[in-house]
C-alpha cells in the first residue's frame, strides 16, 4: 500500500505586540513582538529577522534585527524612540532547521498620545466674547433622579456630574469644580468650596444660587 506524504508549508501566525493583535492607541513603552510558527516539520528555529517600518511597503525600515539566532518567537523587543499617534508596521522572517524559510504577513501597532500635551477646543457658535448663549426652555432634575444619584454616591460609584443644583453638589459631591468661560477657576472639597469661596465670580454665583 502506497502512502502519500502531505506537503506542508511553514506559516507564521498569531502575530502580536505586547500580547495584543494590532494594538491601537496603547502606551507601549518598549514594544515586544511575538509570533507562532505552524505547519512545519522543522524542530527548531535557526534564526529570525524582525523588521519595523513606518510605511506598509517597508520602503524605509527603521528597525532591523538582521538574521538573529537569539531572537525568540515569545518576544523580541523593538528598541526605537516611539512617536505619539503613529502606526508602525512589522514583519518577521523565520528560518527553520529543515531549510524552510518564510516571511510573515504584515502586522502593526499604533501608539497613543504618549507624553504629547492634550489640547482641545469647545464646539460653539461664532459669538462675541462677552455673549453668553442660553436655552429658553427650563430643565429640571426631578427628586427621583437626584435620589438615584445619591444612592450611587453612597455605593462609592464614581460620577462626574455637571449641574447647577448646588444643594445636591454640596450634599453628594466629594470634590466640586467651578468652571467659568471654559476655564477651571476653583476646585475644593464641598465644605471649603461653599463656605469659603475665593474666586470673585464663584462668590457672585453662589450668592445668587444659595
Amino acid at each position: 500500500m502506497q502512502t502519500h506524504r502531505k506537503e506542508r508549508n511553514m506559516k507564521i501566525q498569531r502575530m502580536k505586540t505586547n500580547r495584543i493583535v494590532n494594538p491601537l492607541g496603547f502606551d507601549l513603552k518598549t514594544p515586544h513582538v511575538s509570533w507562532t510558527v505552524t505547519d512545519t516539520e522543522a524542530k527548531k528555529q535557526l534564526w529570525a529577522r524582525v523588521e519595523v517600518s513606518k510605511t506598509e511597503d517597508f520602503a524605509e525600515v527603521i528597525f532591523d534585527t538582521g538574521a538573529c539566532k537569539t531572537a525568540s518567537s515569545l518576544g523580541v523587543p523593538v528598541k526605537i524612540a516611539l512617536e505619539p499617534r503613529t502606526r508602525y508596521f512589522w514583519r518577521v522572517t523565520v528560518m527553520g532547521d529543515n531549510g524552510e524559510l518564510v516571511t510573515s504577513d504584515t502586522a502593526w501597532f499604533e501608539t497613543a498620545k504618549l507624553d504629547e500635551p492634550f489640547t482641545a477646543q469647545r464646539i460653539s457658535p461664532c459669538l462675541a466674547p462677552d455673549t453668553a448663549p442660553y436655552m429658553r426652555r427650563a430643565f429640571e432634575i426631578t427628586g427621583e433622579v437626584l435620589n438615584v444619584m445619591k444612592q450611587l454616591a453612597e455605593k462609592h460609584t464614581t460620577m462626574i456630574v455637571v449641574t447647577h443644583e448646588m444643594g445636591f453638589a454640596k450634599e453628594v459631591g466629594s470634590r466640586v469644580i467651578f468652571i467659568d468661560a471654559g476655564q477651571i477657576k476653583e476646585q475644593a472639597k464641598p465644605e471649603e468650596f461653599f463656605e469659603n469661596p475665593k474666586d470673585p465670580r464663584l462668590k457672585e454665583f453662589l450668592s445668587k444660587i444659595l
